[in-house]
């Protein structure tokens, strides 16, 4: 527009030749400048930042936005969405306020592109000057695990020595050098002539463990986060506290769960890890085990 506007006032002054002529045609030719200088606080003092990192579930969308502050009227602004994920693939450029939307689970990154700050003709413009980004966390949905590993044996207690001096439950064993004689069975010790000690137990579950390899195409690690997620909460829902191990890039992770917020800190933690090449998890000593795969299981 300003450019028709130039082209008009120089046609408007060879044709007419006349002092009103010359007078738009410097008017038009000093405002590009004008604006500047009254744009230029406002380009200089705009702050620009993404918001805070949010979560969502795959299959959820999300506006992107930048927020912005400035004690002047905010002048005109350009720029993309650079989008990118933890567990690499391709890298997605969108134009501004768009809405988002992950196919798959991750961490993914967004970043500003080509960002430019124009004065209020939109003619000059300004770099914005620092990087922003977001990170959007695209958890998993659950997904329902058949023929899970019979938990019953895992609540059979496993017996073992207390460290404090007191229980309600005591074993029976001789006694040896340097044992406390206050827990000497003295009636037990004289019918069989011998020491006899009463030294206290403790019930304690077996390890439980949930495992599995980061790797595989994003619907095989789709479905491997969300039987994580099924399967930990099943067992968070019968009080069980587990482990969940995961081999990644950087090695094998170990996540103890005893709540649903170490679960939700645990899985974003995964969601953040990059992927491992290899497929051979360690062997896992545990009362209960059951590994994570991602293949496509039979109704």
């Amino acid at each position: 527009m300003y450019l028709i506007c130039l082209i008009g006032c120089v046609g408007f002054y060879i044709a007419y030749r006349e002092w009103m002529a010359g007078l738009f045609l410097v008017a038009m030719l000093l405002l590009p400048w004008f604006c500047l200088l009254v744009s230029l606080p406002a380009m200089l003092m705009l702050q620009l930042e993404a918001f805070p990192d949010l979560s969502i579930r795959k299959g959820e969308q999300t506006p992107l936005y930048l927020k912005m502050r400035s004690p002047f009227p905010a002048p005109s602004l350009a720029w993309k969405f650079r989008i990118s994920s933890a567990y690499g693939g391709k890298v997605k450029t969108m134009k501004r306020e768009n809405m988002f939307q992950a196919a798959h689970c991750g961490c993914y990154t967004v970043s500003i592109r080509r960002g430019r700050k124009y004065d209020y003709l939109g003619l000059f413009c300004l770099p914005f000057g620092k990087k922003i980004e977001q990170k959007i966390y695209v958890f998993p949905r659950k997904e329902q695990v058949q023929n899970v590993p019979d938990l019953q044996h895992s609540f059979k207690p496993i017996w073992k020595p207390k460290p404090e001096a007191f229980s309600e439950n005591y074993d029976l064993r001789l006694y040896r050098s340097g044992d406390s004689l206050r827990q000497i069975h003295w009636k037990l010790s004289s019918k069989t002539g011998k020491y006899i000690l009463r030294e206290p137990i403790v019930a304690q579950r077996g390890l439980m463990v949930l495992s599995m390899v980061l790797n595989g195409t994003p619907d095989e690690l789709d479905r491997k986060l969300g039987r994580t997620l099924y399967l930990s909460d099943m067992l968070l829902s019968k009080e069980l506290t587990h482990e969940l191990h995961c081999l990644s890039a950087e090695g094998v992770r170990i996540f103890k769960i005893s709540s649903k917020e170490e679960l939700h800190r645990a899985i974003q933690q995964l969601l953040c890890m990059q992927l491992s090449d290899k497929n051979d998890m360690p062997t896992v000593h545990a009362a209960w085990h059951y590994h994570i795969g991602g293949e496509i299981l039979e109704a």
